[in-house]
């Protein structure tokens, strides 16, 4: 991977540790999360405080060295797209297959190749505590998301409790779950 210089922090990082930012057609600052949009492109580091120290010290602008018009709820903005990113991917992984839900079906999932554990935030400690207790080692929890977003990409109502057999698409679902969890920290 290339390295870049993030226009906040001024160090050097591998690409695929910062976001890339392109000026959108109306003058917007736009997040390039996929880094293929057209245009000039200026990177920071993938945090969200460096997104709004980058807001507040009009960064931006000085790096692109023109106006540009800045969103001040970019820093959540970005949140929610990577966050949608995890859920295609799960949405993805439930179209091939490999979810699955609801608290006995995890239940008995968990006997067999599972490679993530997802619960969802606002699901009952006591389910949680039970499915995790009988999680082999090695079995990623996540509890990121809430009921509703889950039910969402599952096309499920109700979704507290998932799992997803081992796979590239849960490999990738994690790596997009550990990128919103450093961005948000």
């Amino acid at each position: 991977m290339s390295e870049r210089k993030c226009i906040v922090t001024r160090q050097n990082l591998s690409s695929k540790d910062m976001i890339r930012f392109v000026i959108g057609p109306d003058g917007q600052v736009v997040p390039d999360l996929k880094g293929n949009l057209p245009g000039r492109g200026v990177w920071i580091t993938a945090k969200a405080r460096y997104v709004t120290q980058a807001i507040k010290e009009n960064l931006f602008a000085k790096a692109f060295k023109t106006y540009v018009k800045q969103n001040e709820s970019l820093a959540a903005l970005i949140s929610g797209l990577l966050a949608q990113n995890c859920l295609n991917y799960l949405s993805l992984a439930h179209k091939a297959g490999l979810v699955n839900s609801g608290f006995s079906k995890v239940e008995s999932a968990l006997k067999g190749d599972i490679a993530v554990l997802i619960e969802a935030q606002d699901g009952a400690a006591d389910g949680k505590r039970k499915l995790a207790a009988q999680a082999k080692p090695g079995v990623e929890r996540v509890e990121y998301f809430t009921s509703a977003q889950l039910s969402l990409a599952l096309g499920r109502p109700n979704v507290v409790h998932a799992a997803v057999g081992s796979h590239s698409l849960a490999e990738k679902f994690l790596v997009a779950v550990r990128r919103i969890k450093d961005y948000e920290n």
